[in-house]
This record gives structure tokens, C-alpha cells and sequence, in this order.
């Protein structure tokens, strides 16, 4: 095995006592005593790094250099400091002899040191990490509209949220909200003060589904939620809580809230109907301003993954017209026909006519799919 760099400090006394001048250390048998302990060290650290035998080790890649302190003193002397260069591995054995430029040899160690031990700084020849600002939370305040004119949900997301970022996007009649965690400091949990219509209330239709419900079990809005690694989005009375579920709390992640946007001349939108998961009935109107041109019904069997049939399909559609007067009608769809995760059948109503400004459109279905049973009406509400 080898190690990267393993530096070992040898102490050695380079003086005998003063009171035997006939016994004094030569210059020349001092170099060679600490040449000697110096090339002993390498090889004892070159053995133990990389668990070989002394006697393989290859000469040191930087010489020991001795230096003349000139004539012998003949008070007693500090020991000298002896550093043996970096362990190379076997893989990193440099292919030269040249002395190492990222750090000092000990040629580099200043005669005036000798006697103490100094510390010779290793330059910093890597690029600088440099911290990154802080980035957290603006508030921000989306409107939601719902089925009931005039009266919308307002959300407001907090400031201040440490290491999050939000954002809104449209997409036709959906608005996307996000919320970004970008480090593992931030928070996981979110909490969003609402406001709702008065006499409406939060109902949690599945585990990524949150429906505003208005008396009579009327949905009148829908939320959707979704994550890559999961998230939650639960009510708290009149409030939202935005939660990170344990699995995707890791840095960075992203949760988007899908919710309905306000579309004056076109609109669409789905509730939930009776039936399996994820089934749904859905409206849309097409025109301009309050113009109708049509309105198409659709009965969406959602993510059942057990093929079968569906019969007795039933539409109705439901508005008022420019004058204040509701109309109402119904097709029904005698027969079966097969079902399978993902199909949806849609009828068309021609209108071609104006709706009363504010007034609502709404459609419902039914099917064998729901048990005959009519599902919440689906409703967007007619704006000039």
C-alpha cells in the first residue's frame, strides 16, 4: 500500500561534550553522521509506507545537503532538526531526483534556524473555494381561482426561508408553483397562510390531491402536488403546509404545486369523481369573453390498472345565459365499451351564445364506472 506523503523529524545531538576538545566531532564526521540518520529515516518511512524491506527503498528523492555551522562551540548546542522529504508510493515515485516545487526542501531552511525547529509553509497552489451567498426565500403571493366567482384563494409564501427559492409559472390553465431546496439546511417544512372563501374548507382527496370543498361536498378548486422524491401539501386549518417527505430531503430538490389559473376567455378544470383512483370529471370551455362557443364534458377513468368494461356513460351541462336564465341539458351514452388506465371519453355541447358575466359553467358524469352515482361538478366561471 502506499501513502501520500508521510514527513518524519529525526533528532540528533551534534556536539560531544566541550570538555574533551581532543574527542570533538569533525565537520565532515558530523555531515556524514546526519547524511546518514537522514538517508536511515527515508528508508525507514519509505519501508513502513509501503510495507517493504529499508534495505528496497530508493534514494531519497531530495539529498541531504549539510551545512557548515563553522567552528565548534564549546558551550552546548540546541540539537539540530533533520526533516526527511515526502513519501512517494509506488504509483507516485517521482521519475526524477529534482527536489519538489510545491513544498520546501530542507536546503530551503535557513542557516539561522538550525538549533529549532521551523515551520516552513507549504504554498497554497489549488484554486480558492470561495463561499457562496447565502440565498434565501422572497416572499410571494399567489391568487387561485375557483369555481365560485369572484371569491379565490390567496397563498402567500413566506420570506426569509432559509436556502429556498420559489417560483410560478402558467402553463394554459395551470399555474406551476415551485419550491426549491438548495442545501440540506433548509427547512422541510413550509407553512403558507391562506385565505379562502368563507363557508369553504380543505378536504384531502389522496396523497397528492387537496380540494377546496364549498357546502353541498361542491369542489370548487383542486391542488395537485408532486415531487421526484416525494412531498406532501396538507391542510392546517384555512392554511397550506408544504412538507419534504424524509426521502426527498437532500439538497437540491424541487416540489411543484399544480393549481388552476385564471383564463378569461377559455377555461378548463377537473374534480374528482366517485369511482377508482385518480378518476375525474373534467370541463371545458371554449370562447371569448362571455361567449360560448362549446363546452366539452369529460369522464376520465384515471390510473385504474384493472382492465374492464364501462357503460351507461351520462353528461350533463350546465350554464346561464346572458339574460339570467339557466340552462341545463343532458347526453346520456347507452351501452359498454372497454376500459383500461388512462382512457377518457368526452362529449361535446354547442352554445354559441353569451353567458351572464360572474355566472358559472359547470358539468358532472356518471357511469357504471361510479355506480350510476352523478360525480361533483366541474365549473369555471365566465369573465368579460
Amino acid at each position: 500500500m502506499g501513502v501520500g506523503a508521510v514527513a518524519i523529524v529525526l533528532l540528533a545531538a551534534l556536539l560531544v561534550p566541550a570538555d574533551d576538545p581532543a574527542n570533538a566531532e569533525t565537520p565532515a564526521e558530523r555531515c556524514a553522521r546526519e547524511t546518514a540518520a537522514y538517508n536511515s529515516a527515508w528508508a525507514q518511512t519509505w519501508a513502513a509506507s509501503n510495507g517493504r524491506p529499508a534495505s528496497e527503498a530508493p534514494p531519497p528523492p531530495v539529498a541531504y545537503v549539510c551545512h557548515d555551522p563553522g567552528p565548534t562551540s564549546t558551550t552546548t548546542s540546541q540539537p539540530s532538526v533533520v526533516t526527511a522529504p515526502t513519501v512517494p508510493s509506488d504509483t507516485n515515485t517521482p521519475d526524477s531526483g529534482g527536489p519538489d516545487m510545491g513544498a520546501h526542501a530542507p536546503t530551503d531552511i535557513p542557516t539561522a534556524t538550525l538549533g529549532r525547529s521551523p515551520i516552513v509553509p507549504i504554498p497554497d497552489t489549488g484554486p480558492r473555494r470561495q463561499r457562496v451567498p447565502r440565498k434565501d426565500s422572497r416572499p410571494m403571493v399567489v391568487t387561485i381561482p375557483t369555481a365560485l366567482a369572484g371569491q379565490d384563494i390567496v397563498v402567500r409564501f413566506p420570506g426569509g426561508v432559509r436556502e429556498t427559492v420559489y417560483g410560478v409559472q402558467q402553463l394554459g390553465g395551470v399555474q406551476r408553483v415551485s419550491i426549491a431546496r438548495l442545501a440540506p439546511e433548509a427547512p422541510d417544512r413550509i407553512v403558507l397562510k391562506t385565505n379562502i372563501p368563507t363557508g369553504t374548507y380543505w378536504k384531502s382527496l389522496n396523497e397528492d390531491n387537496l380540494a377546496l370543498m364549498a357546502p353541498g361536498d361542491l369542489v370548487i378548486a383542486t391542488l395537485f402536488s408532486a415531487a421526484k422524491d416525494g412531498f406532501d401539501l396538507v391542510a392546517n386549518g384555512s392554511d397550506l403546509v408544504a412538507i419534504f417527505l424524509r426521502q426527498s430531503r437532500s439538497a437540491p430538490s424541487v416540489a411543484d404545486i399544480l393549481a388552476p389559473a385564471r383564463v378569461p376567455a377559455s377555461a378548463s378544470g377537473c374534480t374528482m369523481s366517485n369511482g377508482q383512483f385518480l378518476s375525474r370529471n373534467c370541463i371545458s370551455v371554449r370562447g371569448e369573453g362571455q361567449y360560448i362557443d362549446y363546452i366539452v364534458a369529460t369522464l376520465d377513468t384515471g390510473g385504474s390498472p384493472y382492465p374492464r368494461n364501462i357503460c351507461n356513460r351520462g353528461y350533463e351541462f350546465n350554464y346561464t345565459d346572458e339574460f339570467g336564465y339557466p340552462r341545463s341539458e343532458v347526453i346520456e351514452k347507452p351501452g359498454c365499451t372497454w376500459m383500461s388506465a388512462g382512457v377518457s371519453w368526452s362529449e361535446k355541447l354547442d352554445v354559441n351564445r353569451n353567458a351572464k358575466d360572474g355566472s358559472q359553467v359547470c358539468t358532472r358524469t356518471r357511469s357504471s364506472h361510479s355506480n350510476g352515482e352523478w360525480s361533483p361538478y366541474a365549473c369555471v366561471t365566465i369573465e368579460k
